[in-house]
């Protein structure tokens, strides 16, 4: 979902991800991960991250995830942000 040129098709991964979890859940789970982190970089304006980062997430060089599951969710109210702070 990382197009050469043009607006990304979220569809193509979607559809993998799904068939991915006909066959097990947490290798879905974790492709859905990867294809996150893809997102985020892709779609950031940090612009170092992108150019140093981008290939290698995207390819599956390099793997990682996200820690933004939970605000994601939470600022298109699918579920309360559970992230709690005080200032120490």
């Amino acid at each position: 979902h990382v197009p050469l040129e043009g607006p990304a098709d979220l569809r193509w991964a979607i559809q993998s991800m799904a068939a991915i979890g006909e066959v097990c859940g947490a290798t879905a789970f974790m492709a859905w991960c990867q294809n996150t982190l893809v997102w985020y970089v892709a779609n950031s304006t940090n612009l170092k991250l992108a150019a140093r980062f981008g290939d290698c997430f995207s390819r599956g060089r390099v793997l990682g995830g996200t820690g933004l599951s939970n605000p994601m969710k939470s600022f298109f109210g699918i579920e309360r942000l559970k992230l709690r702070g005080r200032k120490v």
